[in-house]
């Protein structure tokens, strides 16, 4: 994550997951995350913050070589985020 000098956290994320089937699936997520100085600074805090108190979107690519799950390969997606106490979570949406 790069932080932009008006304190836009631009984000770049590359995860890798396997379903449970055995699938492996790349997960490459590149988004914004912004708020008013005093949330943004609680985040920084490692404090509890309510999602809805700053905006933390993505778009989202993912791509895989298994064939159960070749359709991810073409589609687009996007994501909303929460930073949380033990890391990030990250809901992720198809646009239909």
């Amino acid at each position: 994550m790069t932080v932009s000098h008006d304190r836009v956290s631009l984000m770049d994320a590359r995860y890798l997951f396997e379903t449970d089937d055995g699938a492996i699936i790349e997960m490459t997520d590149q988004g914004y995350r912004h708020g008013s100085e005093a949330v943004m600074n609680s985040l920084v805090a490692g404090e509890t913050v309510q999602p809805d108190a700053y905006y933390m979107r993505s778009s989202i690519r993912l791509e895989t070589g298994h064939p159960a799950y070749a359709f991810v390969n073409r589609m687009v997606f996007v994501g909303t985020g929460a930073k949380t106490a033990t890391g990030v979570q990250i809901d992720v949406y198809s646009v239909e």
